[in-house]
């Protein structure tokens, strides 16, 4: 029997589950399966979406945590390969397709990778490790995508760490923003 991935969170005295294909489950995010750590059961939880749409039964997706949410994306159907990305809140359980910002390929690895890890940065970007083929090429890739704007603050403090003189002129920075760039211990 194949076996198919099992993310997992654990949040506020609770472990969700996603995945597990091979129950041969219909609709399988439209349900989650919860262990609460407080009274050692299993909960079985009907999930929600304002929409009335939830992501498409798959397989090979990917999901990352951060905080209070789970992003999936990715994976295919027995007839196409899907590039979305979906959010639950763990706290409502609710599902909403997040409409991503592609940012851009920022780095070309020299090794296969033929699943797509994800990982959410700062609960704005979602980088994943892709694979491309062109040409009957394979190219891996690690992928940003932007869930949320950033602020504008986080915004100035990447441009200011950027420029070539900061670490220099750090003695002029308010402590604030000299910690924001971790150039203070």
């Amino acid at each position: 029997m194949e076996k198919y991935p099992l993310y997992t969170r654990r949040y506020l005295e609770k472990f969700y589950t996603f995945g597990n294909n091979d129950l041969g489950e219909p609709n399988r995010f439209q349900t989650i399966y919860i262990f609460d750590l407080s009274t050692d059961t299993w909960i079985f939880k009907e999930t929600k979406s304002k929409t009335g749409q939830y992501p498409e039964d798959r397989d090979e997706e990917s999901f990352s945590f951060s905080k209070n949410f789970g992003y999936r994306n990715g994976g295919d159907t027995e007839s196409e390969f899907l590039a979305d990305i979906w959010k639950i809140d763990l706290e409502t359980l609710e599902w909403c397709q997040i409409d991503y910002v592609y940012s851009f390929y920022i780095y070309t690895l020299q090794t296969d990778i033929y699943f797509h890890p994800t990982s959410v940065v700062e609960d704005t970007y979602l980088f994943s490790f892709d694979r491309d083929v062109q040409d009957s090429n394979y190219h891996n890739l690690l992928k940003r995508f932007i869930l949320r704007p950033q602020t504008l603050y986080r915004q100035c403090l990447e441009k200011i760490s950027r420029y070539p003189n900061s670490r220099y002129l750090i003695a002029s920075f308010p402590i604030t923003i000299a910690s924001g760039l971790n150039f203070v211990n």
